[in-house]
This record gives structure tokens, sequence and C-alpha cells, in this order.
């Protein structure tokens, strides 16, 4: 469902306290989402973002003191939780079984990625790409042999971010391309500048990728979720999104401030 105007203001704004190192200061003792949405409020602008929305929501759970852990988890919320896991599993599956469904999967994110190249090319700046949980895998996949992709033999990624993602997790059951010999780590893609994985602790379906590959920065996020979310919830955090545009400065991606 697309953001209305007000909540993007919002989240925006949510991003640039969180950049500025201001947020602590704004919401360390907020304990609801009316108070989150009334810090975040301009005082010139008294009907701005007053409805609580799952901006709102997102930014409050960044203070939120009630985390919640594996231990605490009981059999029905496991039992609630089995449904996810089977799609999760079936979609990989059917990804990695060779055939008419990994290749109409692989020809939309190849269009995809020539369409980023193209765009490069006239002048459209580095290619930065983002795959979350499966869609990190095929990147990957692809990026290891990218000459048997079909892409451009210039075809070069700035930064890719994989976010609560496996390709560590496949490529350690050998399930992913090769770039070298057995047993030694694959190389980082060797058309990609920097390679950051994205993954919560607490996230079920998001894995390592530093055991199965060289030059891949792990990078820990916290979403301040559950079992049941922290698999969704990186995108839905202004936190995430702060760090995210620090990592392309760091890359000279983003201009600095």
């Amino acid at each position: 469902q697309p953001l209305s105007d007000d909540e993007v203001a919002a989240f925006t704004k949510a991003v640039e306290m969180i950049d500025g190192e201001t947020a602590h200061m704004v919401f360390d003792d907020v304990e609801s989402d009316d108070e989150v949405a009334g810090r975040i409020q301009d005082e010139d602008e008294p009907e701005t973002f007053g409805v609580i929305n799952k901006i709102g929501k997102a930014v409050s759970a960044a203070t939120d003191r009630v985390r919640n852990g594996v231990s605490s988890l009981g059999s029905k919320v496991l039992k609630s939780y089995s449904p996810k896991v089977g799609v999760f599993l079936g979609d990989v599956f059917v990804y990695l079984n060779a055939g008419r469904s990994r290749d109409s999967i692989r020809r939309i994110v190849l269009g995809d990625l020539n369409a980023a190249y193209e765009a490069s090319q006239k002048g459209g700046g580095p290619i930065v790409l983002v795959g979350h949980s499966l869609g990190g895998v095929i990147l990957t996949d692809i990026l290891m042999d990218p000459a048997s992709a079909e892409l451009p033999s210039d075809f070069k990624v700035a930064v890719l971010f994989t976010v609560g993602s496996q390709p560590g997790f496949f490529a350690g059951l050998d399930l992913l391309a090769r770039n070298t010999g057995a047993p030694a780590k694959r190389r980082k893609p060797d058309c990609i500048g920097a390679w950051y994985n994205i993954f919560d602790p607490i996230d079920p379906f998001a894995f390592r990728a530093d055991g199965a590959f060289e030059n891949v920065s792990d990078v820990e996020f916290d979403s301040v979720a559950g079992l049941m979310d922290a698999h969704s919830a990186y995108f839905q955090r202004p936190q995430f999104y702060a760090r995210f545009r620090r990592r392309l400065q760091e890359r000279g991606v983003l201009p600095k401030k």
C-alpha cells in the first residue's frame, strides 16, 4: 500500500533525526505511538503526522523496551509461524530447481539489472542493488557468473545489500554458482565493489555470509521485532535507512554532508 505524503514526510524526518544523532534525545522517554507522532510533529504544522500509522509504530519500536526472545515463544506461536517457513522453503526449491520457473524468475531480475545498467551508462549514477530474503540469493547467484547470465561485460555494481537473506547458507550447501575451487570460500563476485549482508539475529531466515564468501561485510541490525515480524521489519525502521545511507556515503555513492 503506497504511503501518504504525511507518512513519507514523517519517515524522512525520523531518518534525519537518527542520522543527526538526535533521535535518542527526542524519543528516549516515549511510551506510545501518540507521543511518537507528537514528537515528530513540527509546531508550525499542527495537523501533520497526527494519525497513528505504521510510520509512527516503526519509530516507536526503536525505543520499545520490550524485546521478544525465542525462549518466550509458546507452541501456538511456533505453529502459527510454520506456514511462513513452508512458503519460504517452497520458493527456495522452485528457484533452485533448474527449469521453466527458475528461468522465468531470472529473466525478470535480469531485465531490471539491464535497465539499471543502461540508466547508469546514461549518467544515472552507480548501480546499487538491494535483495531481500530469496531476492538476495538470486542476485548473488546471478552476479557470481554474470557472463553466463549474459550481462554486459563491463557490468559493475557499486554496492550490493542482501537483507535478511541466505546466500551464505545456500553457498555452504553448495547450491550456488562457484567462482573458486572447493573447499575455499567463494570470492565476492568480481563485479561488486562492496557487499553488505544485513541480518537481524532473531530473524529465522537471515544468515551470515562471511563463512562462505570472502570480503563480504556482515552487518547486524536489531529491528526490535519479535520472531513473527523480524523478517519483514527491516524496511519499516527509519534506523535501517539512516544506516543504509551512511554505508552509501562511505562508499562514495552519496555525498557526505
